[in-house]
């Protein structure tokens, strides 16, 4: 599979494992909520806009989705956002 062969010490192939666990994670991560929230069910949509309604007052019940969007939202580019940009690039 990979012909670029090269020499590493313990503590270099530790730190190459460790960048791989952290892409794994948020590859993981990212595909989370899509993965859950497939189909015309939405059912993890559906259970954390039940949580938030349920704590909230009734005159902020209007603000749902604002709540939800802030709530849900990812302060960084996600790996499939990126690749939407870098090809609209």
């Amino acid at each position: 599979m990979f012909n670029n062969k090269k020499e590493l010490s313990f503590n270099d192939a530790l730190k190459e494992y460790y960048i791989f666990l952290e892409k794994m994670y948020n590859l993981i991560l990212g595909l989370f909520y899509e993965i859950l929230d497939l189909g015309p069910e939405n059912h993890l949509t559906i259970f954390l806009e039940n949580i938030i309604n349920s704590r909230l007052e009734s005159s902020e019940k209007k603000n749902l989705n604002e709540y939800f969007n802030i709530l849900t939202g990812s302060i960084k580019s996600s790996w499939t956002e990126k690749e939407k940009i870098d090809f609209l690039n």
